[in-house]
């Protein structure tokens, strides 16, 4: 959003901890942050919510030990600052289960289920894409260090970086305009 909507640039902040360079300034009005970082400032620094009015997360239903104590700490925090409006968004969650545990009178807002045609591709695949013959020998990389360490472990810094490369090229030569690109990761629980 900072870099393809120049207008919001200033009033969209990133905080992402460990390090990672983080984006506001005095305009931001809201904020992108992982999991990890706002359970931490929801353990220590819960008034810092007393000046917003909304909490969004995103894919609440990916159980993770994050997630399940994100949840425990905004069930507090809708004790204590009860004028906040939490928001849970995912395509899968059990609705009715949150709204009983967050003691939620209101039923839960079901947006319409709009479906797009999808695509499937996996590293086997990439041979029929067509990419550039650097790709190839880049995807074959990637598939072998698979086969061999059977993804029992985090991929190495430079499989990453050829992982991050072939992305960017998969996104260019399957993308256009009007579509979208959704490229799965290994989430926290995969990395070691």
């Amino acid at each position: 959003v900072r870099s393809c909507e120049t207008d919001l640039a200033d009033k969209i902040g990133l905080r992402m901890g460990h390090g990672v360079r983080e984006y506001e300034s005095y305009k931001t009005k809201a904020w992108f942050v992982t999991t990890g970082y706002v359970v931490r400032l929801l353990a220590n620094h819960p008034d810092w919510f007393v000046s917003h009015t909304h909490l969004i997360i995103d894919e609440v239903h990916e159980r993770s030990v994050d997630t399940d104590i994100l949840c425990l700490l905004c069930r507090r925090l809708l004790h204590s600052h009860p004028t906040i409006r939490l928001v849970l968004m995912s395509a899968t969650m059990a609705a009715e289960l949150y709204q009983q545990y967050f003691g939620i009178p209101q039923p839960p807002i079901h947006v319409g289920a709009r479906r797009f045609p999808i695509k499937e591709f996996f590293v086997e695949d990439l041979k029929s894409l067509c990419l550039s013959s650097k790709s190839d020998k880049l995807a074959h990389d990637v598939y072998s260090e698979c086969e061999r360490t059977m993804c029992r472990s985090a991929p190495s810094a430079s499989t990453s970086e050829k992982m991050y490369y072939l992305a960017t090229q998969i996104t260019a030569s399957v993308g256009g305009n009007g579509s979208s690109v959704l490229i799965f990761v290994p989430g926290m629980s995969g990395k070691h």
